[in-house]
């Protein structure tokens, strides 16, 4: 017999990656009043801003580098 150790570790990723997507699609489908949270929770301002911020230089740096770079290079 030939070891089969590729197909049993790509057995047990399917069967991992199929446990984590049956719980995800669990907790979609779920009905509407089984788990409402009670309170939610509230972001402190200064966390939201410094997001916010990180956010918008990611989205600027990734779709126009080049401005980004010829703005800082002179």
């Amino acid at each position: 017999m030939r070891p089969c150790g590729w197909r049993s570790s790509w057995a047990l990723n399917a069967v991992i990656g199929l446990v984590y997507y049956v719980r995800l699609a669990a907790v979609l489908f779920r009905p509407a009043g089984a788990h409402a949270p009670e309170e939610t929770a509230r972001t402190p301002w200064p966390a939201a801003l410094a997001l916010t911020v990180a956010t918008a230089l990611g989205l600027l740096l990734g779709l126009a580098p080049q401005t980004v770079l010829s703005l800082a290079g002179g």
